[in-house]
């Protein structure tokens, strides 16, 4: 049973997953974590899907702990491709051990076993989330320790609280860049106003024909055909 003071901060920490709403929150979120379970880092992965294409280009990393070489690393080798925990994390929505990711999909990705244990993540947990329900996007939440540091208690804590981190990610707008520009993101705006084209243009200052290149390029980073999927797909990732 835990004590009265550990229970404490383990409500307090599923609150603050429930209401976290910027970086600041998910900082205090680490920090917690940390003197709950006496975990070495967090890594933090947000994607618009897991098809090829938006792993290696719209993932996002929020690391907490971690060398600061290897968010680099990770994107430049693309990592993100053959990395064994986000296949893992892609078939099961369990808390699992990088330890048997390393076991199912480690062949052909020795060179990142190895880099990752060279820069001290050699030990983890990891949960994800294939596709939200609500946003559509794929996110994971890992934890990265030291065996040694570890009792059986904090292992039964680490994995019943990271579910709760992870969830936090797959919120709409939350850690998830559009990759739209600033007139890009004012165009989609005015749209969800109901402006037309024109009047769009007018507000703004530019022709119609502008609108219209700037919706061109907001529907293909977006990845829709039409004005209405994209002011919806801009509200589900809390750009409008």
């Amino acid at each position: 049973m835990l004590a009265a003071e550990t229970l404490q901060k383990t409500i307090d920490f599923t609150n603050a997953c429930l209401f976290a709403k910027n970086e600041k929150d998910l900082e205090d979120i680490w920090l917690s974590l940390q003197e709950l379970c006496n975990i070495d880092g967090l890594l933090l992965f947000v994607s618009d899907s897991t098809a090829d294409d938006d792993l290696e280009s719209t993932l996002i990393v929020r690391s907490f702990g971690i060398n600061d070489a290897w968010h680099d690393i990770y994107v430049a080798r693309q990592y993100a491709l053959i990395d064994p925990v986000k296949k893992m994390a892609m078939e099961t929505d369990e808390v699992f051990s990088w330890d048997s990711a390393f076991k199912r999909y480690g062949e052909g990705a020795e060179e990142f076993i190895d880099t990752s244990a060279d820069l001290g993540l050699k030990e983890g947990y990891t949960v994800g989330t294939i596709s939200s329900d609500v946003t559509g996007i794929a996110c994971s939440a890992s934890v990265i320790f030291n065996s040694k540091n570890l009792n059986e208690g904090d292992h039964a804590m680490v994995k019943s609280l990271l579910p709760h981190v992870n969830s936090v990610l797959a919120r709409p707008g939350f850690l998830k860049s559009s990759n739209l520009t600033e007139k890009q993101i004012e165009v989609l705006k005015w749209a969800s106003k109901n402006k037309s084209y024109w009047e769009v243009g007018t507000i703004m200052g530019i022709s119609e024909r502008t609108v219209k290149f700037h919706f061109k390029n907001i529907f293909r980073k977006l990845g829709v055909s039409s004005r209405g999927e994209a002011i919806l797909k801009g509200k589900i990732k809390g750009i409008v």
